[in-house]
C-alpha cells in the first residue's frame, strides 16, 4: 500500500465548492453520467466507487488527488473494512439461500 499525498481539497466543502466553481452541481453531474443523484452526492460523506469517479473526472483530477484517503496513486482503491463485512455479509447470505435450496 502506498502512503497517501497531500491532499488537495481540505474537506469535502472544498471539493464542492471547486465543483460549483467550475460550474457543476452533484445532481446535473448525476444526470450526466445516467446515475441517481444519491450516487453522486454519497460520495461526499462515505466510499462511493462510482461518485467518487464521477466527481473526479468533473474535476479533471485523478481520484487520489481528490480523496487520498480512499485511492492510492496507481488507481486503486484503498481497503475499507466497511466494504470487507458488507461482503462476507453477502457471502454468508448467498450460503444460506444456496443451503435453502
Amino acid at each position: 500500500m502506498t502512503a497517501p499525498t497531500k491532499p488537495r481539497f481540505r474537506d469535502q466543502e472544498d471539493i464542492k465548492a471547486e465543483l460549483r466553481r467550475r460550474g457543476h452541481t452533484a445532481a446535473a453531474l448525476a444526470r450526466a453520467h445516467g446515475v441517481a443523484p444519491s450516487v453522486v452526492s454519497q460520495a461526499f460523506i462515505s466510499p462511493s466507487k462510482k461518485g467518487e469517479l464521477i466527481i473526479a473526472k468533473a474535476l479533471r483530477l485523478p481520484p487520489h488527488q481528490v480523496w487520498p484517503d480512499r485511492w492510492n496513486a496507481d488507481g486503486t482503491r484503498r481497503f475499507d473494512e466497511r466494504q470487507s463485512r458488507y461482503r462476507r455479509a453477502d457471502a454468508a447470505a448467498q450460503r444460506l439461500i444456496a443451503e435453502a435450496r
